[in-house]
């Protein structure tokens, strides 16, 4: 059997099912077993079950029907859906909003001054959690996981490595159930669509560690085990599970639609509970842990009964019986059972039958003062919560930009820049990008499921000036992160969403001071646009080729040809062009052609991608124009598609005069007989 490592003490964030460093937002319907903490906003999607309490720095925004056991901690607003139910209390920095049919067990307090003391905690507590992780020595492995069975142990990818999941991974005990399991990676990890962790002879996923140096991506219907300490962002699929908990250090959480039925993700059990109405029902600054305070329960948890029983250990054998106490009936001595854990100090009266004289436990009411450190709670009220508050503002920014353009999420960095997010696209906008105040927005074109499905994924980005002035260029390049391309994609932009220019292929991961754009692919095939434009970018099929013929190839000015053109593949209409001056000749869009004067018409037809493909243009055909006859009427040029008409017009004329000449001279001399 392999020697286990230590456990991972993950301490103040082990109550916790999410944690992420920015902002939390799950999908509907998912259930969550532990808290929900962010040092933005949370929110979360409809039909949601969380056995636990949330806390956010920024507001809090719970979806319709959601049914949440535990208190909220806002330092923002809270908003809840129609026909929510918190087990709980409402504490919020800002104004509380219960959607119709909302019920709140406990107490309402809008304006409070939030503690962000709990949360804190916890972020510090998983910052150690990583950096103990990444201080282990570790075996190194492949970087595909499918297929692999690994023993008790720290794994390691290779030194600037990643690691990959496209099937399943067990991960075996050997019947030892303390057995764990830490898995590294110096980038990120990536789990495919329907990929599994299975947890083999006693391995349990409280015991299983996955820490990436970046991000964790998630695919759909993937089933995980496991705690997720990701220093990045970590994202998760439409359907995803996880058995265990998802924490971002430095990023934010993203979960797709779940499924009630998958088990959903945290531990269960670990969350900070409130069960029936609160005896706390005054608006204090509060909060820290007070949601527990309700019936000393957390007194329970308290060391200070361990005092009482100091006399009682007198008669210490009397916890003898207090085995039983284990059970409560040295509660009978009291509210100590209440301090049952003394009890277990009591076993060690094992000499205790004399236990009988239980009376003297009655002493144990002392233990009651145990409920005095439920009061300890109170350490929540660091009056420091008051930077909840601010979080607020950065909660402002990131809920109300993204409206101007698209449901994106729209975050302000430290220095200057931007992150704009919206799975499972990422843009990345330095600060000398972003002078001016600007407002930034993103959407990604789901009109064509079809072609979404396919990976064919449109991306179009916009700035925008406090004026209303929209910027498109920028001195600084812009990254966008995007997914890896679909079997025989092209990468390329457009700025019209119709024609679409392929773009060029970086070496380097860095775009050359005279390029306008490029692309690098990352190691595990994902895509790094580079740009100092803004327009739209995505993946692209090559059309088919597109063929034309001409009706006739020599004409004469004044005359009329046509061009028609087959195949391609797209979805836009054949548009046919000229590369000619229009003195020579001119082409409709419908395939007429004009000559004009004499000269070489070269012709081609065009056909647009739409949804799916490149464009698509035909070969050049040139075509002879000749004139034919010196001009009746000197014409001025480019009007040589009338000049036909007009010639004729004047012939018609001059042929109309002869006649009513020879008309007259008849009738002024007659013909003699």
């Amino acid at each position: 059997m392999a020697a286990s490592p230590p456990t991972i003490n993950l301490g103040s964030a082990n109550s916790f099912a999410v944690l992420a460093h920015t902002y939390v937002i799950t999908g509907a319907p998912s259930v969550f077993n532990g808290n929900i903490g962010a040092g933005g906003a949370i929110t979360t999607g409809a039909d949601n079950v969380i056995k636990g309490t949330l806390y956010a720095t920024a507001a809090i925004t719970t979806g319709a029907d959601d049914v949440i056991d535990g208190s909220l901690y806002a330092g923002a607003a809270i908003t809840t859906g129609a026909g929510s139910a918190i087990n709980g209390s409402l504490y919020a920095g800002a104004a509380i909003t219960k959607g119709v049919g909302t019920t709140v067990s406990g107490s309402t307090n809008a304006g409070a001054s939030v503690s962000g003391a709990v949360y804190s905690a916890a972020m510090a507590a998983l910052g150690a959690a990583i950096t103990d992780a990444n201080g282990r020595a570790a075996t190194t492995i492949d970087t595909e996981l499918a297929g692999v069975t690994l023993v008790a142990g720290v794994y390691s990818a290779v030194p600037g490595g990643f690691l990959t999941l496209a099937g399943t991974l067990t991960l075996n005990a050997e019947g030892d159930p303390n057995a764990v399991f830490i898995i590294k990676s110096p980038t990120y990890i990536s789990a495919a669509a329907s990929s599994r962790v299975v947890l083999a002879n006693g391995a349990k996923a409280v015991n299983v560690f996955w820490v990436p140096t970046g991000y964790f991506s998630i695919g759909a219907s993937a089933a995980l085990a496991g705690n997720i300490l990701a220093t990045s962002y970590v994202s998760l699929g439409a359907g995803a599970a996880v058995q265990g908990r998802v924490f971002s250090k430095t990023g934010y959480v993203g979960f797709g639609a779940g499924d009630s039925n998958s088990g959903g993700f945290g531990i269960p059990g670990i969350g900070t509970t409130t069960t029936g109405t609160p005896t706390t029902t005054t608006t204090t600054t509060t909060p820290g842990t007070t949601p527990t305070t309700t019936p000393g329960g957390t007194g329970g948890t308290g060391t200070t009964p361990t005092t009482t029983p100091g006399g009682t250990g007198g008669t210490g054998s009397t916890g003898g019986t207090g085995s039983t106490g284990g059970t409560g009936s040295t509660g009978g001595t009291g509210s100590t059972g209440g301090t049952g854990s003394t009890g277990g100090t009591g076993s060690t009266g094992g000499t205790g039958s004399t236990g009988g004289t239980g009376s003297t436990g009655g002493t144990g009411s002392t233990g009651g003062t145990g409920s005095t450190g439920g009061t300890g709670s109170t350490g929540g009220t660091g009056s420091t919560g008051a930077r909840g508050a601010t979080g607020a503002t950065g909660g402002t920014v990131s809920t109300t930009i993204p409206r101007l353009f698209s449901p994106s999420i729209v975050i302000p960095t430290s220095d200057g820049g931007v992150v704009i997010q919206n799975a499972p696209v990422e843009v990345i906008i330095p600060p000398a990008a972003n002078s001016g105040n600007l407002v930034w927005g993103m959407s990604i074109d789901r009109s064509n499921q079809a072609a979404i499905d396919e990976g064919y994924i449109t991306v179009c980005l916009s700035a925008m000036r406090s004026s209303g002035e929209y910027v498109t260029s920028f001195a600084a390049p812009l990254q966008i992160r995007m997914p890896k391309p679909p079997l025989n994609g092209v990468l390329a932009f457009s700025r019209n969403n119709i024609t679409w220019t392929v773009i060029s292929r970086l070496v380097e991961r860095a775009l050359p001071d005279e390029a306008q754009d490029g692309y690098f692919v990352e190691a595990d095939g994902r895509i790094i646009v580079f740009t100092r434009h803004l327009t739209c970018f995505g993946f692209r099929k090559p059309q088919a080729p597109l063929d034309m013929s001409i009706a006739k190839f020599d004409i004469v000015t004044g005359s009329v040809s046509r061009a028609l053109a087959t195949g391609g593949t797209g979805e836009d209409l054949i548009r046919y062009q000229t590369m000619s001056d229009p003195s020579v000749c001119e082409v409709t869009e419908t395939g007429l052609i004009f000559g004009n004067s004499a000269g070489t018409c070269t012709v081609y037809a065009t056909k647009g991608g739409g949804s799916f493909y490149l464009d698509a243009s035909s070969p050049t055909i040139d075509i002879k124009v000749v004139d034919a006859i010196v001009p009746l009427v000197p014409l001025a040029p480019g009007v040589g598609r009338l000049a036909l008409a007009v010639q004729l017009a004047v012939l018609a004329v001059l042929v109309a005069m002869c006649v009513l000449l020879v008309t007259l001279g008849r009738r002024r001399f007659p013909k003699e007989e």
